[in-house]
């Protein structure tokens, strides 16, 4: 007749019990949770408590003002290109472009059509 070790098993039943039965206990959806760099710092209690709306609004909000500036910085360097070109005609004979020049047309033209989209989707 074979021994079977029933207290060893057991233990490591009650273990394994005692161990996961929290992580199938309650659910805290919709709880807002910290990360967990907050969570173990010795003084968690001070930090800054945001539900999923508010940090959205407020990503949504950064967004748009990187998006503005980017706008204005992309309008600066296409007045400058601008100014550049019309130097460069005035100088001209008027007759003949040069190479510089519709390069600098086609460069003028990609970022206008580039300010466009990001404008549009702005809005």
């Amino acid at each position: 007749m074979r021994f079977r070790p029933v207290l060893p098993l057991t233990l490591l039943f009650l273990i394994f019990l005692a161990v996961t039965s929290p992580l199938f206990g309650q659910s805290d959806e919709g709880v807002p949770r910290l990360p967990d760099i907050i969570r173990n710092s010795p003084d968690h209690t001070s930090a800054p408590v945001t539900n999923d709306d508010q940090a959205q609004r407020e990503q949504a909000l950064r967004a748009a003002q990187m998006r503005q500036e980017e706008i204005k910085r992309e309008t600066q360097k296409l007045f400058e290109l601008s100014a550049q070109l019309k130097e460069q005609m005035d100088k001209g004979n008027g007759q003949l472009l040069s190479v510089d020049a519709l390069k600098k047309t086609e460069e003028i033209e990609k970022l206008a059509h580039k300010l466009k989209g990001k404008m549009k989707s702005a809005y």
